[in-house]
């Protein structure tokens, strides 16, 4: 079966010929086309980084004010109260509109995690992940979220999700994640700063 006959829609391109180079960014993004259409039930929406050409993974402006990307109306409150304002253009369109952003995804994982107010699921699913402590419990998650930098690295670097967590005697810790759903690494060198170097010094932490 072709795309064109799954997805009737006129003028709207479920690959794109020039960023799908590889087979799992191309299979996502027509998994994502197929989701809109036969589980949202909604018109595709302008991709923005191709001229506004209609992709059948991006949600139109107005679904996307609705909620559409994300899986539930309390996910989607948490991504209000980060980022209030969703408008087009920039970050906050990726993120109401482009269901292969990362940053939804993020939203779509964690979200369930941060409405559990006893925080009983994400402590029980914090003990399941490899070299993790199995007595912590989890006190709160976080999204894109940085301490205050001139106290610690200095620059705009963020974790996409943070999990704070207390033991028993009451030390505490944290696990920063950074998601990734299509979008490749950079493959950028950068050169060692020295404001990092302190860190460096610093006792490794042991669970």
């Amino acid at each position: 079966m072709s795309a064109d006959d799954a997805f009737p829609e006129a003028n709207c391109r479920h690959i794109s010929p020039s960023v799908d180079k590889e087979p799992f960014t191309a299979r996502m993004r027509f998994h994502q086309s197929w989701y809109r259409h036969h589980v949202l039930g909604v018109q595709p929406g302008p991709n923005p980084a191709a001229r506004g050409v209609l992709y059948g993974n991006m949600l139109t402006q107005g679904d996307g004010e609705q909620g559409r990307n994300f899986l539930s109306d309390s996910i989607f409150a948490h991504a209000r109260e980060r980022f209030p304002v969703m408008r087009n253009g920039g970050g906050a369109n990726r993120l109401s509109c482009n269901m292969l952003g990362s940053q939804t995804m993020c939203f779509n994982l964690f979200g369930p995690l941060k409405s559990d107010q006893s925080g009983s699921l994400a402590s029980l699913l914090l003990g399941r992940l490899p070299g993790a402590p199995k007595d912590a419990s989890v006190t709160g998650v976080f999204f894109e979220y940085a301490p205050d930098k001139t106290h610690h690295l200095n620059d705009a670097t963020s974790f996409d999700a943070f999990v704070t967590f207390t033991r028993p005697g009451g030390a505490k810790g944290f696990i920063g994640i950074e998601t990734k759903l299509t979008e490749p690494f950079s493959r950028k060198y950068y050169p060692f700063a020295p404001r990092y170097a302190p860190w460096l010094e610093q006792h490794r932490a042991e669970w």
